[in-house]
């Protein structure tokens, strides 16, 4: 869980730079997961990434996401 959380949050940090943005200007997050038990992992990734500029966030437990394997998608809102 610990690095798909960081892959999706390097993923998000790389589309927002080609859009001229950081991830500070990132404002919420949804975060769907399938196993709320690993709520821990998918913070100390947030805090890694977010340090200081925490952004308010929703997490969803969810049955399954859109490919086998996947345990964590989050979703961002950026002012830009």
């Amino acid at each position: 869980m610990l690095e798909q959380t960081r892959q999706c949050l390097r993923n998000i940090e790389k589309s927002l730079v080609a859009a001229g943005a950081s991830l500070k200007d990132i404002v919420s997050t949804t975060v769907f997961t399938v196993d709320m038990r690993e709520f821990k992992e998918i913070v100390t990734a947030r805090e890694e990434f977010f340090k200081d500029n925490l952004p308010t966030s929703t997490m969803v437990e969810v049955n399954h996401l859109s490919e086998p394997g996947l345990l964590v998608e989050i979703q961002v809102t950026a002012a830009i």
